[in-house]
């Protein structure tokens, strides 16, 4: 895991938008976006359309809608960020 991966993670103990990832973060909307997908595909972070309802989306699905949706790390997300 890199630092960007960390740090993402760090911040998705709680459910957070796009826009509010990009925000605290301060990264650029490209590298937030591949970084994002790249956790996704690894299952660390989960896709929600909101704050309750998990999604599962395609990369087509995520190219399109990214900033719509809301993310939150996984339970193997969470456990790889606390044992760095």
């Amino acid at each position: 895991m890199n630092n960007i991966e960390y740090d993402i993670l760090d911040e998705l103990y709680f459910v957070q938008s796009f826009e509010s990832l990009k925000s605290i973060l301060q990264l650029e909307e490209t590298l937030l976006k591949a970084t994002l997908w790249q956790l996704i595909l690894d299952q660390l972070v989960k896709c929600m359309l909101d704050f309750d309802e998990e999604v599962t989306i395609s990369n087509d699905d995520f190219e399109e809608n990214f900033k719509k949706y809301h993310y939150i790390a996984s339970k193997k997300g969470l456990f790889l960020h606390n044992s760095r």
